[in-house]
């Protein structure tokens, strides 16, 4: 972050920016995501500010307790015979996965209008 921070305020890129300006359409936007906030990313849409950190808060327990709940119904119990850390490695890394790749987009998705009211 402090090298991105140090390129965006050096004098070598805005020498480069000046000398591009013909070529350049439109204004450039820097959205820089860190955290949670890149969980809470709609497609093809640009964030203008991330939402307030109660509402990411919110739809992330929302997004943990229900893939928790389907994994300690569906899983936990295949698990039984293995010992417990490995079995709350398994849990763990799962619920991370599907959090990141299957329920946070979705839950994101569902709770737009609340998340960035217009």
């Amino acid at each position: 972050y402090n090298n991105l921070k140090t390129w965006i305020e050096s004098d070598i890129r805005q020498e480069w920016i000046e000398r591009l300006q013909p070529l350049i359409e439109k204004p450039e936007t820097i959205q820089t995501l860190t955290g949670l906030e890149t969980w809470f990313t709609l497609p093809n849409k640009p964030m203008k500010a991330p939402p307030p950190r109660y509402k990411m808060a919110v739809v992330t327990w929302l997004g943990v307790f229900f893939t928790l709940s389907i994994l300690n119904r569906l899983l936990v119990p295949l698990l039984i015979g293995l010992p417990v850390l490995l079995r709350t490695f398994l849990v763990t890394g799962l619920t991370v996965a599907l959090l990141t790749y299957v329920m946070m987009p979705r839950l994101t998705q569902l709770f737009r209008r609340w998340l960035y009211p217009t």
